[in-house]
This record gives C-alpha cells, structure tokens and sequence, in this order.
C-alpha cells in the first residue's frame, strides 16, 4: 500500500494505492485519488514539500509489545464507530498526542487556520476532543468497512469506507450546549476514504485520508468488508 503525492500533467494530487500480489502476479490494484479543489480545505503541496512520512510511521515495535492483526483492526474499526452518528459518548481510543491529516490538512490541533462554516472551531481540538464534542454528528453511516492492509510489525492498518452523510441533520448541540449549523450538509453526500492509521498500545497516533466525493451510498466493488458494516 501506498499514499503520497503524484504528478498529473502540471498538477500535483493525493494518490493512495492498494496492490496484492499472489504467487508473483499482481492480481488487484485499487486507487483513490484527490485533486486540489475537491473540498473547502487541502495541502497537496504542504504534503509534497514533506518528500516523506513522519519516522513514527516507519518505526518497528518491540515484539513483545505489538498487537495482533485482529487486534490492530478493532481499533481502527472503532474509529469508524465512533465517527458514526457521533454524539460523545463512545469509546474512542487515542493517544493525548493523535493527529489527523485529511487530503493532507491538518484537521486537529490547528486552531483558527480553518473558518468552519459550522460556527465551530472543531480542527482546533485533539482527536479525542473532537470526537467527544459530538461534532460529528451529520456522519449517519461508515459502510463497506474493509482493512487489507495491516502492518504488525509497525502498528499500522490501512482501510477503506464509504461515509455517508444523509443530508438530514442539519442543527444540533454538542456535548458542551454549543449549537452548530451544519446546513451545508443539506443533500445526501457520501465520502470515498482510504484511511492509514498508526496504532501504539491499542491507541491510534495518527490518521491519514485520502477521500473524494462519491454519490450518496456508494457502494464500492471490492468484497471483504466487515460483515454488517
């Protein structure tokens, strides 16, 4: 698996990419792709300067501390659980120093950068933080679930979902009795993601996104989800 940046004529994107190889022979290749102006906020060129991941991502963790393969994916599986139809009262595992990048912006920890047409300033939050305000409320639905890639020698897991916003909610309160307008959510959309999550100690570190729209309730081609989800 990949994720990176990728030349397009005169153009950089995001590009993320899924190869299997069976007995020598490439027999499945996925792609997603995310190109500048595909949403009110992006750093495809702040990603390109990087040139490289952050070391966390490439360090190995000591044998005796790495999780198994089912372990790794019920923690990103529990991401997406806590995402969905988000009202604060989840389980919602992360370190008190987890990131998140989405089409390679900083969406948490970085306060004022973003003017959120919510009337909330959720990207200054912390992972934790965020999810525990509820703000995520207008994510009905994170179907099609499927994790292929997973990395126990790094604690990292690669997955695919579809997020589906239902157009129906478009005021609610947070935790906190803040009101947010989320209005512009006001037609059914959905969301393709490809997203790598760094784990340490049953703990998500870090996330990163790759996601374009799609049609409402898109439903993806490959086979492997989990079931029911």
């Amino acid at each position: 698996a990949f994720m990176g940046t990728m030349i397009e004529g005169k153009n950089t994107l995001l590009y993320a990419l899924r190869i299997r190889i069976q007995l020598g022979r490439i027999t499945e290749v996925e792609t997603a792709i995310y190109r500048p102006g595909g949403a009110p906020f992006e750093g495809v060129a702040d990603m390109d300067k990087m040139g490289k991941p952050e070391t966390l991502w490439l360090d190995a963790v000591p044998p005796k501390n790495r999780a198994t393969r089912q372990e790794l994916i019920a923690v990103a599986d529990a991401y997406f659980e806590g995402l969905q139809n988000n009202d604060g009262k989840g389980y919602y595992p992360f370190t008190n120093d987890c990131h998140r990048l989405e089409n390679g912006y900083p969406t948490t920890n970085n306060p004022g950068k973003f003017q959120s047409r919510s009337g909330f300033d959720a990207f200054a939050l912390d992972c934790k933080k965020q999810f525990e305000s509820g703000y995520y409320r207008v994510v009905t639905r994170i179907h099609h679930r499927r994790f292929p890639v997973v990395d126990v020698e790094r604690g990292v897991v690669y997955a695919y979902a579809i997020f589906d916003h239902a157009g129906t909610i478009h005021k609610y309160k947070l935790t906190d009795g803040t009101e947010v307008d989320m209005s512009f959510f006001s037609r059914p959309s959905s969301i393709q993601a490809t997203e790598a999550f760094l784990i340490e100690n049953g703990l998500i570190r870090r996330v990163e996104m790759v996601g374009s729209s799609a049609p409402y309730h898109t439903n993806p081609p490959w086979d492997g989800g989990l079931s029911g989800k």
